[in-house]
């Protein structure tokens, strides 16, 4: 994959900035469209940093990586600290359990297309792209990291059970509908699975159950699946248990 030069990066982010300015443009779309363009950029020099750390010279479109489970500070300076040239991008994942702070201080940041005076907070699965958008000016573009495959229970499933989290499930409703029960004391963006194994979920509904009162699509009630199956992430205690 060819590089971009700074000048193409530039150009790219001024255009989608340019872009927000008009009423038809949503958060939505910049989002999708400044990830898909730093997709395009290949996957660059990945640090890990395990410890608190200043940015400087040299970590110009660059990937850093948090991976332990300490709590750590990530700076970006000032210009009169360093003066990265503007269109310069960092990219921060945080694939550790502590969380990762995007410390801006003095510096001008705009979440999207929200200003905002408080730091930004990584949590787990959690991460940023940083773009230096004009002097002391920065935009931050906040998503969850993907995490990693699921685990596919080997046995068929043909009455209630309770799923586990990060879980995978073949469900034969064939004999009849049946519920599975959602993962107990749930965490931040773990998933679970179920899938349509005799192809039978249209006539015999698999019903997704509360556990422990914890909402499915933010309300509290049981979800019905009338086809071929679904994947589920716990995005906290508002939304519950959302489809995927």
């Amino acid at each position: 994959m060819t590089a971009k030069t700074k000048a193409v990066l530039k150009a790219s982010i001024n255009s989608l900035l340019a872009d927000n300015t008009t009423a038809d443009i949503s958060e939505q779309d910049v989002r999708e469209r400044l990830i898909n363009m730093m997709d395009s950029l290949g996957p660059g020099d990945m640090v890990t940093k395990n410890s608190s750390y200043t940015f400087d010279d040299g970590d110009e479109n660059q990937t850093f990586q948090h991976t332990d489970g300490s709590n750590y500070n990530y700076t970006f300076p000032t210009d009169a600290i360093f003066d990265f040239p503007i269109g310069t991008w960092i990219q921060v994942l945080n694939k550790g359990v502590g969380n990762i702070t995007i410390v801006t201080g003095s510096v001008t940041t705009y979440e999207m297309t929200t200003a905002s005076t408080s730091d930004s907070v990584l949590a787990t699965s959690e991460g940023c792209i940083i773009i230096k958008i004009a002097a002391n000016s920065i935009v931050v573009i906040p998503w969850h990291v993907p995490s990693g495959g699921l685990t596919l229970v080997a046995d068929i499933k043909v009455a209630e059970f309770t799923a586990v989290a990060d879980e995978e499930y073949k469900c034969d409703t064939s004999g009849g509908v049946f519920n599975v029960n959602t993962p107990t004391s749930p965490v931040q963006d773990q998933r679970f699975k179920v899938n349509d194994y005799a192809v039978t979920f249209r006539t015999n509904n698999l019903e997704i159950r509360q556990t422990a009162g914890v909402k499915i699509q933010g309300v509290a009630e049981s979800y019905y699946l009338d086809r071929a199956g679904a994947e589920f992430k716990y995005d906290a205690a508002t939304y519950g248990w959302t489809e995927i």
